[in-house]
């Protein structure tokens, strides 16, 4: 092999390593909940009986679902999954006509969460019929607590700023609760609701993709012309 190939070589290699130091510098999102880690595929199905409940935890997750309306007393008409693999990670709820119930979904953080590199909460409404209403509220080790509300009709990505959630201490996060079907002001919940939520997520914006290289890999990557001609010359 020649010496010039050889230092080409070298540099190529030398600039890749620049940029994978780049994008490794990049802070990643934090994961709340794929659904598909851990128990993918979980069923549950509630009975006829206003005040029926299901309740599952998973590692610092607990899923709670409780029937709060049942006219037509139907056994088990509120049904859905957790983490269900045929259609990726998703919590699930069906519901049956006039027919209410709602979900809470609680994680845990007994050392506290540090999110103040943080920029939203993001989470997926993947399927909705109707009018659901929900809420998403931060609790500190301090027993602070700030709440977000809102509701949905259609299937989308919702994102909320950190900042929306005033007097909490974002470094020290003990507990993030989404309630579903639920007007945490009310009480109330939509009839006959069937939905879907997915990948919910703590994330950065700009998003680390667009990270700019630092001026090192910039001049790196100018070199390369340069060590080509010397390469021509040397053959010459």
């Amino acid at each position: 092999m020649k010496l010039g190939t050889l230092n080409i070589r070298r540099a190529i290699v030398a600039v890749a390593a620049l940029l994978l130091g780049a994008v490794s510098q990049a802070k990643a999102d934090i994961v709340v909940d794929t659904f598909i880690v851990p128990d993918p595929n979980i069923t549950y199905s509630l009975g006829s009986a206003v005040g029926s409940t299901f309740t599952r935890t998973d590692g610092n997750r607990t899923v709670l679902i409780t029937q709060t309306q049942n006219v037509f007393g139907a056994a088990g008409s509120s049904n859905g999954f957790i983490g269900n693999t045929l259609v990726g990670g998703r919590f699930i709820l069906n519901t049956a006509t006039s027919t209410t119930a709602n979900a809470l979904l609680s994680y845990s953080y007994a050392g506290g969460l540090n999110i103040t590199t943080g920029n939203q909460i993001l989470f997926s409404f993947t399927s909705t019929d109707l009018n659901v209403p929900f809420s998403v509220t931060l609790r500190d080790g301090a027993a602070a607590s700030s709440t977000v509300t809102g509701s949905v009709t259609s299937p989308t990505n919702l994102a909320f700023n950190l900042t929306a959630f005033s007097g909490v201490n974002l470094s020290n996060i003990t507990s993030i609760e989404f309630a579903l079907n639920r007007d945490v002001i009310s009480g109330a919940s939509t009839e006959s609701a069937d939905f879907s939520v997915a990948n919910i997520s703590i994330t950065e914006t700009p998003p680390t993709s667009a990270v700019p290289a630092p001026p090192a890999v910039l001049l790196a990557l100018a070199a390369l012309p340069v060590l080509g001609l010397r390469r021509r010359f040397a053959k010459a």
